[in-house]
């Protein structure tokens, strides 16, 4: 006769009042479970990741682009001002007199002299300062990145456009002026064209004639000397210039040359180049000469003609330690664009 098996059943209220110590470590891990954010999963597929070790990091930091700082393109920059200096002064020289007509030599010849006078302009410090503490030194070093020498370069950047600034527009509180608000700078309204209007051959004609009479223009206030300090530059805002670059000379038919080579190749030779200038763009009220901006600027690009006096380009203090902080202070010094001979210059104004 087979042996008769008892089956034991689970008394569960049995066990819980027998484990104790079981229940409360349980009942623990069931509260701590709940109070997790509700972003945590609690079933079998359960990530061994965090979402940060999952980030790929670039090696490159991308940095933030900035208008091009470009003056110093445009101007030259004269160097080997003095440190200690707050002004400079120009000399200006000019002939008095005029020759007699005569059949005979009988007479007393005229007399010519020269008659020498200054100009006087002063300098402005162009500042600014960055600082790193103990933390920022360890922080960056654990990080394997330079923050110090961004700091710097960022320091830099900024003094670079402050010059730049000064250099297009000057310091008014200075009294400086700058390449692109010089007083005695003729200014020439354009009559022809409306140079961004809807463009037909009429109008590309107008533009043309537009420019034959930018050149015009400087032979005659210059008394044809203009041409002695080399081939003349013509700087427009980025719209315009790229109207001459991108019209074709003729409409009338399939043309593979533009109004600005047409114009290079068949002007009178005093304009050599057409080059933009994104500044220009924007640049209105005491910014610029021309009362109807845009602006354009016609000029050589030659140190007797103009120039831009530069005693300081980039200094650093050496870095000051206080309260666990390093602060470099910076500088530049630098004066206005100054014109020696603004007459062999222009502005252009009324091109739209």
């Amino acid at each position: 006769m087979p042996e008769e098996i008892t089956v034991a059943r689970f008394d569960g209220d049995a066990f819980i009042e027998s484990q104790p110590e079981l229940v409360a470590r349980n009942q623990r891990l069931v509260a701590h479970m709940d109070g997790l954010p509700a972003r945590i999963r609690r079933d079998s597929n359960l990530t061994a990741f965090l979402a940060r070790q999952l980030v790929h990091v670039r090696g490159q930091i991308e940095h933030t682009i900035f208008e091009r700082v470009r003056a110093a393109e445009f101007v030259p920059v004269e160097g080997g001002h003095p440190r200690g200096a707050k002004s400079y002064a120009t000399q200006l020289m000019n002939h008095v007199g005029e020759a007699k007509i005569s059949k005979d030599l009988a007479g007393d010849s005229p007399r010519v002299d020269v008659d020498l006078d200054e100009e006087f302009n002063p300098y402005v410090n162009v500042r600014a300062a960055y600082a790193y503490t103990v933390q920022d030194l360890e922080q960056s070093a654990m990080a394997g990145v330079p923050l110090p020498r961004w700091k710097g370069d960022a320091c830099a950047d900024v003094i670079g456009r402050g010059v730049d600034k000064i250099g297009r527009e000057g310091d008014v509180k200075a009294g400086l002026t700058g390449f692109f608000n010089n007083p005695n700078v003729p200014v020439l309204t354009l009559g022809n064209g409306e140079w961004n209007g809807t463009m037909n051959q009429t109008l590309v004609d107008a533009i043309i004639a537009d420019l034959n009479s930018i050149e015009t223009t400087l032979i005659t206030q210059s008394g044809d000397t203009a041409a002695m300090f080399g081939g003349h530059k013509l700087v427009l805002p980025t719209l315009y210039e790229g109207i001459l670059s991108t019209t074709p000379r003729s409409l009338a038919g399939p043309s593979d040359i533009s109004i600005k080579e047409w114009f290079l190749k068949n002007n009178r030779g005093l304009i050599t180049s057409i080059e933009r200038y994104e500044a220009l763009t924007g640049a209105t009220g005491s910014q610029v000469s021309a009362a109807d901006p845009p602006q354009g600027i016609c000029y050589p690009l030659n140190s007797q003609v103009l120039f831009w006096p530069q005693a300081i380009a980039y200094e650093e203090q050496t870095p000051q330690l206080q309260n666990w902080e390093w602060s470099v202070n910076a500088r530049a010094r630098i004066g206005g664009v100054e014109f020696r001979r603004p007459t062999h210059c222009l502005y252009t104004e009324n091109h739209d």
